[in-house]
């Protein structure tokens, strides 16, 4: 009971907290190709302006689809266990679906109810995706992005990045081990050296013809 006490309080703690990433390579999918999965990640702050009990964790879900409109652009949703939805196009401006190297520029929106007192946040997303690829089972990501927060009067610069890898396994199917960490700043009220992190295990399956 005192666990399950525990971790409710964390997540009435992290309310607002900003989708930081899929855990996925820069290649877009293929026209008229797609996926949908989840990443089941432990998401945390060490700041305690707030009155939170320090650098905790709680757990963070993501349920995620995507869908290729054209070859070398894909329009992603994302929506989360703290009731967030994020509207994300991938659009792939180096290599293609079997290119060793590829880099895909990822802008997004993020809308949530609930934050501080009720009021609606919204939060953009300037995020950039290079992979590499050394087989075609696995691939090594690297995800700087750039997310504004907007509640209110209240405005958050999260400035940050997201390392991880993927495996295939089978022929649809992918497994995903990521980590972020992002600073957080803009505001006075945040203490000076605030940061957000997040390590998780994502799946993913593929859909479409081969």
């Amino acid at each position: 009971m005192n666990k399950i006490f525990f971790y409710s309080i964390l997540l009435l703690l992290c309310n607002s907290c900003a989708q930081l990433s899929l855990f996925q390579d820069a290649r877009t999918s293929g026209k008229n190709k797609g996926n949908f999965g989840v990443n089941l990640s432990a998401y945390g702050t060490n700041d305690t302006s707030d009155g939170s009990i320090g650098v905790a964790a709680a757990p963070f879900l993501q349920i995620y689809g995507s869908y290729g409109l054209v070859e070398k652009i894909d329009l992603q949703l994302s929506l989360s266990s703290q009731g967030n939805a994020l509207l994300a196009p991938k659009l792939q401006f180096v290599g293609d679906q079997e290119s060793r190297f590829a880099a895909s520029f990822n802008p997004g929106l993020e809308f949530q109810m609930g934050g501080d007192n009720g009021v609606f946040i919204f939060r953009s997303h300037v995020g950039l995706i290079t992979s590499f690829h050394p087989s075609e089972n696995v691939a090594i990501f690297l995800e700087p992005r750039w997310i504004t927060q907007f509640e209110s009067d209240n405005n958050f610069q999260f400035p940050g990045a997201s390392l991880g890898i993927k495996f295939a396994v089978g022929e649809r199917a992918n497994l995903s081990v990521g980590a972020s960490l992002f600073g957080v700043s803009g505001n006075d009220d945040v203490e000076e050296n605030s940061f957000l992190y997040q390590a998780g295990l994502g799946y993913t399956y593929n859909f479409g013809k081969k």
